[in-house]
């Protein structure tokens, strides 16, 4: 049975996805379980601005949605991106693309 905690956090395939964006960010964390301490977590780094961690949250909000494109993807239409294509997706969203 699949739940946003499998989803978002600790499937293999999209797992990786959060570890990707942490090394791209240059933040090297260990995430929590929960899907709410995750948000909480990513959108509270320490040694950033406000504004830095309003991005973060953006980040965060972007990685969602990416991942749950992805998952309608590979279930509806039997396709499957790879990480870099993930992360190029999310860069298009995050830059108004």
């Amino acid at each position: 049975m699949e739940d946003a905690k499998h989803l978002f956090l600790s499937c293999d395939f999209f797992g990786k996805l959060w570890y990707t964006i942490s090394h791209w960010l240059s933040y090297h964390i260990v995430f929590p379980e929960h899907v709410s301490h995750h948000l909480y977590q990513f959108g509270t780094l320490e040694g950033f601005s406000k504004n830095n961690l309003s991005a973060f949250h953006l980040i965060w909000l972007s990685c969602v949605w990416v991942i749950w494109l992805e998952r309608n993807a590979q279930v509806f239409h039997q396709t499957e991106a790879l990480i870099n294509q993930l992360l190029d997706k999310l860069s298009y969203n995050l830059t108004g693309g």
